[in-house]
């Protein structure tokens, strides 16, 4: 789970579809970013570039990017064959992902090269 630099947003992993949106403190949802997971595990989501981005771990070894405000896909970096887990800076622009599987572990930096794309 994640909450938002607005302290009115909480974005938390579920076990089916990806991850939700909710607002705080009612808990009501407001949107939800659709990851196809095939692994009914939970994983780390993170905000990047204030309110602008949702980032999400995946089980395919991607980091999903998303519209904070729409839920559309804005970009998919791809990591390594695994799972991906995240951490956003996001007032430097800067996303870390550690991908572990059945091949060797990884650590990726990613930072914001121009406006809504981020690049190792």
């Amino acid at each position: 789970a994640c909450l938002a630099a607005d302290g009115e947003s909480l974005l938390i992993s579920n076990l089916d579809t990806g991850t939700d949106l909710y607002s705080i403190p009612r808990l009501l949802p407001i949107r939800s970013f659709n990851q196809n997971m095939k692994l009914l595990i939970p994983f780390q989501v993170a905000v990047a570039a204030p309110e602008s981005l949702v980032v999400c771990g995946s089980d395919r070894g991607n980091v999903m990017l998303f519209d904070f405000h729409d839920g559309s896909l804005v970009q998919t970096l791809s990591h390594s064959s695994g799972i991906s887990q995240v951490h956003s800076e996001f007032q430097r622009s800067i996303i870390v992902s550690g991908a572990s599987g059945e091949g060797p572990m990884s650590i990726k930096v990613w930072s914001r090269a121009k406006v809504g794309v981020f690049s190792t």
